[in-house]
């Protein structure tokens, strides 16, 4: 065991993380027990963390949140298990995690993890009194930055995208309908909502990050895309004659146009800066698949047409 975990460390030094866990794996599977067994579920758990299999990731630091676990390695685990749920935007697992921390964490760190479990809580429940606290914690990562205090590099970006949702889920509880009196009003209302969630996602670019940066740029590429489609897939006044649902229906495709441009453009340069920079994460991977579903459509085309 203590050759295969060094043929593992070796791999993992190096970068090579998918050979690393086939040297972690073994041991988990074979030497179940032994003292190696805790350390190779940890070090796998980093290896597909790093090689951007956050589930596979999860199911290896699982086992260490267990109370036997070496309390060191434990806390560890469960920190990392939390960084995993944010990224895939479990709130609910994001909340679980936070509350084993919370009582063994002190200073700025707890101040730090309480802002984590404030955007669990809003992105569960959107509301404008959850837009009023993330506003909050805001000004106090503002704050303690300008004391000094060493925050983590990415709180910035995660409370500036957490509005950026927060503001697109206003936006998708605007509903619109073609024979509605106000429909105007509803477009401006959705539309304020959408510029406000890009503009706290491009703020959000201001602190590069390489997890969270792809993220607010797919972001603003599915906030014209999902506008363009709920706009086009809605269904035509009820008092238009054939000839004149097909000539709303152009009307509407050539007015809709340029967001779906819009929407192309970000995830393209998702992807050209993706391959500048050899990133590769679940965002980048949604771009590639959701720029190549805007790029088949033509003009005219109805959705599942």
């Amino acid at each position: 065991l203590e050759e295969i975990f060094s043929k593992g460390n070796e791999a993992f030094l190096s970068g090579e993380w998918a050979r690393a866990v086939y040297y972690y794996d073994w041991i988990v599977r074979e030497g179940v027990g032994s003292p190696y067994y805790p350390l190779a579920l940890f070090q796998a758990g980093l290896a597909s963390y790093y090689y951007g299999d956050l589930e596979q990731a999860r199911l290896y630091f699982l086992p260490l949140t267990f109370p036997q676990t070496d309390p060191d390695l434990r806390r560890k685990a469960i920190k990392n298990l939390l960084e995993i749920a944010e990224q895939r935007e479990d709130w609910p697992e994001v909340l679980q995690f936070v509350s084993l921390l919370l009582p063994q964490t002190e200073g700025w760190e707890r101040e730090e993890l309480s802002a984590r479990r404030t955007i669990a809580e809003v992105l569960l429940h959107p509301s404008q009194e959850g837009m009023g606290q993330l506003e909050k914690w805001w000004q106090f990562y503002r704050e303690k930055s300008a004391q000094g205090v060493p925050l983590r590099r990415d709180l910035p970006t995660r409370l500036l995208i957490a509005m950026g949702h927060l503001y697109f889920a206003f936006a998708r509880g605007v509903s619109l309908s073609a024979d509605d009196l106000h429909l105007r009003d509803r477009l401006e209302e959705k539309a304020s909502f959408l510029l406000k969630a890009q503009e706290k996602y491009l703020r959000s670019l201001y602190y590069p990050d390489p997890y969270y940066g792809p993220m607010a740029v797919f972001r603003i590429g599915f906030l014209y895309e999902s506008f363009y489609e709920e706009i086009r897939s809605l269904p035509p006044p009820k008092d238009l004659s054939p000839e004149e649902v097909q000539v709303y229906r152009e009307e509407v495709e050539r007015l809709l146009e340029p967001l779906r441009r819009k929407a192309i453009y970000a995830y393209k340069k998702l992807l050209d800066f993706a391959h500048q920079y050899a990133l590769r994460n679940e965002w980048i991977l949604r771009a590639r698949k959701h720029l190549e579903g805007l790029e088949e459509q033509t003009v005219g085309e109805r959705p599942g047409g």
